[in-house]
């Protein structure tokens, strides 16, 4: 071998060794950048962790928050249940004794008309009649059947009220 084909040989070999330095610098490059890229990824993937473990944690309070007002409209819902329940009960306790008091007023008006229509001298037997009636012991039905004259007598002219027996 010759001195110009050893230097051929060598301008190759520099040749060669230039080309594979600026592929070596370039991989270097590219490795760089895929390793800039892979952290970057990797921010981001930790980043997207975190953010789903925060979402599934509002997630999980959320869920317990509608757990919560699910159980506090259903308490409410009771209470209002009990409450209506009541309203009615009152309600017909209310129309009951309306009823009872309109009833009596009635029956003190039909008592008062009968004491109206009474002469104001009384018997014995006429006070015992009026208390009957007002206890209640005597009804229409009885203070009508009763004996022709048993009712309140009004007074002889002659007689004066203090002598009428009692």
């Amino acid at each position: 071998m010759t001195i110009a084909g050893l230097e051929s040989k060598l301008a190759q070999a520099e040749e060669q060794l230039e080309q594979e330095s600026r592929e070596r610098i370039l991989s270097g490059k590219l490795v760089r950048r895929a390793e800039k890229r892979l952290k970057e990824v990797v921010l981001q993937v930790e980043e997207e962790r975190r953010m789903a473990d925060q979402l599934r944690d509002q997630m999980e309070k959320g869920n317990l928050r509608v757990k919560q007002l699910k159980r506090q409209v259903q308490e409410a819902e009771e209470e209002a249940s009990r409450a209506q329940a009541d309203r009615r009960r009152l309600q017909r306790e209310l129309d009951d004794v309306t009823e009872t008091a309109e009833s009596l007023n009635r029956e003190v008006t039909t008592l008062r008309n009968r004491l109206r229509r009474v002469p104001l001298t009384f018997t014995t037997r006429t006070v015992r009649q009026v208390f009957r009636l007002e206890e209640g012991v005597a009804s229409d039905e009885e203070t009508e059947e009763a004996e022709p004259g048993s009712g309140p007598q009004p007074p002889e002219p002659d007689a004066s009220p203090e002598a009428q027996p009692q």
